[in-house]
């Protein structure tokens, strides 16, 4: 799992004085720590493959938050008993919002400008969340939503930190006061205010890495979960009040940095996005920037150490002072601004974008941020005034990203209508006009055109997942389509995502067919022969659809599944067996079983052809070589292994001819990667159609 940025404090001054930090309480330490993390992350959006575990940096700055804002809470409240809680929030809206809000202004108007209108919907979504500051919970949603895991990376993603960050320091105070007036209840006069808040951090680390353990093992949504990233914020905030300005032994102050570096470099360079994360592994990074910063700087001074001179260089604290502006602006480069110019990703480009991102760091940091920062009629008002400045400024973003959203609908509406119409009166939309009555053929009433509408493409899937089972159990769902007649042929619809998208190919002919069609689509548990004693939840799903099947009264069972490319000969070959195992005992029942012959699998650059395309012309001209969007398919051997009691039908020179086009008839084939579009499999439909009652002499 990877990042893509997140807030930074600049704040350095730790909760206490003491050995570790300057005269005036300046932690050089924290600000060198942050200068390598937000390289860290910088470097490994540019350059993913050079530093592949550049993402924990995002760790780093969990912690650095945890032990700066514990540290300025615990002070304030040992001073004056309590915390000003609108004072504090308008302070950190002061220093974080203004940046920020800009860089999502910028984006969103930089995406009506450049951005493909087929990524409009996502980018606005996102952009509306990141406004609202939950853009962590939106991402969490995505990565277990099966039709949104394999979204783009949006320009705005990276405010996921962010979102948490944010949602951090409304919480932290609350629970601090909490816990304080929990404390002096329970001393009976007797104050224990820090005993209790420290206990708070303790109960909350612990449970908080407990949970991250459990949900890292289970859900990707882990890696975007504020509960399951809190335990960092409080390994921070633990430091901040049992070790505030770090070690005072020499010896144990520099075991503490060696260590604490050692454990970062490690994390960054052994990495990767195949790592378990966040999970165990996040400890690493963590307890390295914990290590750091307990084991401060120096032992009588500044500049009596290598080390100190060290982090303490110029450009070090520099970058470390514009960190949290080179990270905003650092990810909306990275996206928008290659497919904007056309020319991939050279080296120069690279460091170009580097550059620029380090060059508007600093002038946002210049010219926005310390000015908002320090601005007396804000700093001198009441917090009000600040809080209201800042939902105002959420406020345009929140209109920039809902008036995208607007358009983004109303050109879907638009497109859908056009789909409607044209199918009604084309012979040769999409499939029809490679395989319809009047094939080959093209139709001058679409010249220029492109169905659907780009900014449709995406979720261009024709309800055909209403019914779709994400969490696949022996507790099987289905939906019923079609036909209610008690003459209405019965059919099962079996299969992964992919049997999901022939629905709306069926649509419009269940009725004239005389078809009731029962749906049993499901996220990555296909319909084969289960292993004897195998128990887990796909199992045993298996078993019981075979029962459900066998005893459903089924005249035909219609079924297709992902053709996955990553399969050896030998995973293929066991795969196909076990399917034609599963249909034995309902062809042997007489049951009809006929499988569909899976779509090619297309790239991510063969998207972006049509997407990014100058014209519809240019888009049409797009596709991808055959051998490598087509592979053998289990499905065709397990149809083989059948002694010609199952005959797959296979659609695939419909999609290929030596090359695979990504349209045909006018018509944007793909979706995604491997999902087609709901407009393309409708114009298939009269050909599966035909096909079926070759197949059934129905």
């Amino acid at each position: 799992m990877t990042s893509e940025g997140t807030a930074i404090i600049t704040d350095t001054t730790p909760a206490t004085k003491g050995r570790g930090s300057t005269p005036s309480g300046f932690r050089p330490e924290i600000q060198a720590l942050r200068a390598a993390a937000v390289i860290a992350v910088v470097v490994y959006h540019i350059w993913p493959t050079r530093l592949r575990g550049g993402y924990v940096g995002v760790d780093v700055f969990f912690v650095i938050s945890g032990y700066l804002i514990t540290g300025h809470l615990w002070r304030e409240l040992s001073q004056s008993s309590t915390i000003r809680l609108g004072q504090f929030w308008a302070r950190r809206a002061r220093r974080l919002l203004p940046a920020s809000l800009l860089v999502l202004a910028v984006t969103g108007i930089a995406t009506f400008l450049w951005a493909p209108q087929a990524r409009w919907g996502q980018f606005f979504q996102e952009l509306l969340a990141s406004a609202l500051y939950v853009e962590n919970w939106r991402l969490a949603s995505d990565s277990v939503d099966y039709l949104a895991a394999e979204n783009a990376a949006s320009p705005v993603q990276h405010y996921w930190t962010l979102s948490l960050e944010e949602q951090f320091y409304v919480i932290w105070p609350l629970m601090m006061l909490a816990a304080v007036g929990i404390g002096r209840w329970r001393a009976r006069g007797r104050p224990r205010a820090r005993t209790a808040v420290v206990t708070l951090l303790g109960t909350t680390a612990i449970a908080s890495f407990v949970y991250c353990l459990w949900l890292t093992s289970v859900s990707p949504a882990a890696y975007f979960s504020t509960p399951a990233r809190m335990w960092q914020f409080a390994l921070g905030g633990l430091v901040a009040l049992l070790i505030p300005a770090g070690v005072r032994a020499a010896r144990w102050a520099t075991i503490c940095r060696l260590v604490g570096w050692a454990m970062l470099l490690v994390s960054v360079y052994l990495f990767t996005e195949a790592t378990s994360f966040p999970g165990y592994a996040a400890l690493l990074p963590t307890l390295g920037a914990v290590a750091i910063i307990v084991g401060g700087t120096t032992t009588s001074g500044l500049g009596d150490s290598f080390y100190g001179r060290l982090i303490s260089l110029r450009p070090v604290q520099y970058v470390g002072a514009i960190s949290y502006s080179t990270y905003l602006w650092h990810w909306p480069l990275v996206v928008m601004l290659p497919p904007l110019l056309g020319i991939g990703r050279p080296f120069a480009l690279n460091v170009g974008l580097l550059s620029a991102s380090l060059v508007l760091g600093a002038l946002t940091k210049t010219f926005v941020e310390d000015p908002c920062r320090r601005a007396k009629f804000l700093v001198e008002a009441p917090a009000v005034r600040t809080l209201t400045l800042t939902l105002g400024g959420m406020a345009v973003v929140v209109a920039v990203a809902g008036a995208g959203i607007v358009e983004t609908d109303r050109q879907e509406e638009a497109s859908n209508e056009l789909v409607g119409a044209y199918l009604e009166s084309s012979a040769c939309l999409g499939a029809l006009a490679i395989a319809g009555p009047d094939a080959p053929c093209s139709d001058p009433a679409l010249d220029g055109r492109i169905l659907p509408a780009l900014a449709a493409v995406s979720d261009d899937t024709g309800q055909a997942y209403w019914c779709y089972d994400t969490d696949p159990s022996a507790d099987i769902e289905s939906c019923t389509y079609g036909s209610s007649t008690p003459t209405a042929r019965r059919v099962a619809l079996v299969g992964d995502s992919h049997a999901a998208m022939l629905l709306p190919a069926l649509y419009d002919h269940l009725a004239v067919l005389d078809w009731s069609v029962d749906t049993y689509v499901a996220r990555g548990c296909m319909w084969r022969s289960a292993p004897p004693t195998a128990d887990d939840a796909c199992s045993e799903r298996q078993r019981a659809l075979q029962a459900r099947l066998m005893s459903g009264g089924y005249d035909l069972v219609l079924l297709t599944a992902r053709r996955n490319p990553d399969l050896s000969t030998a995973e293929i070959d066991s795969l196909a067996v076990s399917y034609a195992a599963a249909w034995e005992p309902l062809t042997a029942a007489g049951v009809e079983v006929v499988p569909v012959i899976d779509n090619p699998t297309v790239t991510t650059s063969d998207l972006d052809c049509v997407i990014l395309a100058s014209s519809p012309d240019a888009a049409a001209a797009c596709s991808v070589p055959m051998s490598e969007a087509l592979g053998p398919d289990p499905l065709q051997i397990a149809s083989r292994l059948t002694d010609g009691n199952v005959e797959a039908i296979d659609l695939s020179s419909i999609y290929c001819d030596e090359r695979c086009p990504m349209v045909i008839g006018n018509v944007a084939v793909y979706r995604d990667e491997h999902h087609i579009t709901a407009t393309f499999a409708r114009t298939l439909g009269p050909i599966l159609v035909r096909e079926l009652s070759a197949r059934t002499g129905r």
